[in-house]
């Protein structure tokens, strides 16, 4: 094994064998493995140490940092990479000491020790460390959490308050998971469970329970929808028709979650054709082919439409992805 591939014998990653000039890219690497790829930039790379522990429960991937000597140190994960990620995750930053800073949308959350924010791989963000910290970080599938919190999107970069009974219980919750030998089998689901539940309730907003049928039937609503979305002509009155609903109250569903109908199902077609084109097995299709096939009738518009919703254009998706 070499030096730069250091794992801990609890079940992690050190730069505590590295050589002080390899310590960064080391630690780059195994970050990227772990969550997704990010660039790093340490202002005192010759003093930086840094480790760090896993724990899986379930679905949900929990993770103990612990960083000093850095100086400051910024993560970038560009919307190049996240463009050409395989797989999309929320990122859960829950600050147990020293201090940080998540940006993404132009939202800004300071964490003090016992606040959280969130991130969302599928769109670009940056992370800011000015001191050593520790942190409990979990990543979470962002398809499964989507559907357990609608609004999960628009709560990026938007802190929890440390005083809250979610942000409490969590960071009691993760510390302890933590301290003790790594959980297996039911007790590590239960657990995974358990820190949703928590999550879920101190990322919920005072106007969520407002009206939870219409978010639940919206949620229906494009089940129902998905089927339909190599349709090239399909638009709301079609929409409607299928659902057997009135277009005017179609609307008032997608305004529910501040989009429309037809912004909905580009977005959704836009998302398909990113798969499909950073998909192995479809590496025979033209992207041509794979963009008339979810509903765009001309090529240079998808092309457009997928360089401004990912930052890259389709080829450039499809190559990057093939990359090893």
């Amino acid at each position: 094994m070499s030096d730069d591939h250091f794992f801990a014998p609890i079940g992690g990653y050190s730069t505590g064998p590295l050589a002080p000039d390899r310590r960064v890219e080391g630690w780059t690497r195994a970050v990227s493995d772990r969550f997704v790829e990010s660039s790093f930039c340490v202002r005192e790379p010759e003093q930086f140490v840094a480790s760090m522990r896993h724990h899986d429960l379930g679905a949900l991937a929990l993770t103990h940092f612990d960083s000093s000597g850095h100086g400051v140190k910024r993560v970038l994960h560009s919307q190049r990479q996240a463009s050409t990620a395989r797989e999309d995750f929320y990122i859960v930053c829950v600050q147990l000491t020293g201090t940080s800073t998540v940006e993404q949308d132009g939202r800004i959350a300071e964490l003090q020790p016992g606040s959280l924010a969130m991130v969302d791989t599928r769109r670009s963000y940056e992370l800011h460390m000015a001191c050593d910290y520790r942190q409990a970080v979990l990543r979470i599938p962002a398809q499964a959490f989507d559907r357990r919190a609608p609004h999960a999107a628009e709560r990026v970069a938007t802190p929890v308050d440390p005083a809250s009974v979610a942000a409490l219980g969590l960071c009691q919750t993760l510390s302890a998971i933590g301290a003790a030998p790594a959980p297996r089998g039911a007790e590590a689901l239960d657990l995974g469970d358990a820190v949703l539940a928590l999550l879920s309730a101190g990322l919920r907003r005072p106007d969520d329970d407002i009206a939870p049928d219409a978010a639940r039937r919206l949620q229906r609503v494009k089940a129902l929808l998905r089927p339909h979305l190599h349709e090239p002509h399909l638009g709301v009155e079609d929409m409607a028709k299928l659902l057997a609903l009135s277009p005017s109250y179609l609307h008032l569903l997608f305004r529910g979650e501040g989009s429309s109908p037809m912004r909905w199902l580009w977005q959704e077609r836009l998302q398909c054709a990113r798969e499909l084109l950073r998909d192995a097995r479809q590496a025979g299709r033209s992207i041509t082919e794979i963009a008339f096939e979810l509903g765009f009738s001309d090529a240079a518009h998808f092309s457009r439409s997928f360089r401004a919703r990912f930052g890259v254009t389709p080829s450039a998706c499809r190559r990057d992805a093939a990359r090893p």
